[in-house]
């Protein structure tokens, strides 16, 4: 169960990341980025946006929480 959960979290890095590699790219392939990732900068406000509604502080569906970094290594009810 830990492992999906550690697995969903680093698909939603992934996902956060991406768009930042893909950026400014001419050749189509993303560049390298220059910096560390970091979850709350670059990652929480991808989440906040897109996943608080449904799985956020008030509604769990699921019962996945991603409003907080132990909240998603825990899972939900399917892992």
């Amino acid at each position: 169960m830990k492992r999906v959960s550690f697995l969903v979290l680093v698909g939603l890095v992934g996902i956060a990341v991406a768009p930042l590699a893909i950026a400014g790219s001419k050749s189509g392939r993303p560049k390298a980025l220059k910096r560390k990732v970091d979850f709350k900068r670059d990652v929480q406000p991808i989440l906040a946006r897109s996943c608080y509604a449904c799985h956020g502080s008030t509604n769990q569906k699921g019962g996945l929480r991603l409003d907080s970094g132990a909240a998603v290594l825990k899972g939900g009810k399917s892992g």
